[in-house]
């Protein structure tokens, strides 16, 4: 989930204490702005690929398991349906990054 919308470098080299790479995922500042910027860019330019939302409250209480009603599920199968058209997932997420930077 945490490579999947591009803070893979959070779980690179850290030792956290007690605390967990989601923890810090969580609690990085841009988090939501990113997600926002991500919900409209989807939501405007791939509009045929259903795509739910994704908050920071869902990313806070749902399990990072594959579940199809899960963000984690959600995002693998959008990245394979981008894929399918020849569009790179992780150039959007860059992209987005870049943007809020």
């Amino acid at each position: 989930m945490i490579d999947l919308l591009g803070y893979g470098e959070l779980t690179e080299n850290y030792i956290y204490n007690n605390i967990t790479y989601r923890d810090i995922f969580l609690q990085e500042e841009n988090l939501e702005t990113f997600l926002e910027k991500l919900n409209q860019y989807m939501d405007s330019t791939y509009p045929e690929i259903d795509f739910e939302d994704i908050s920071v409250e869902r990313l806070e209480n749902e399990p990072y398991t594959d579940n199809k009603q899960l963000v984690y599920y959600q995002l693998n199968e959008v990245k394979k349906q981008l894929e399918a058209e020849g569009v790179s997932w992780e150039m959007i997420v860059q992209q987005i990054h870049t943007q809020i930077e």
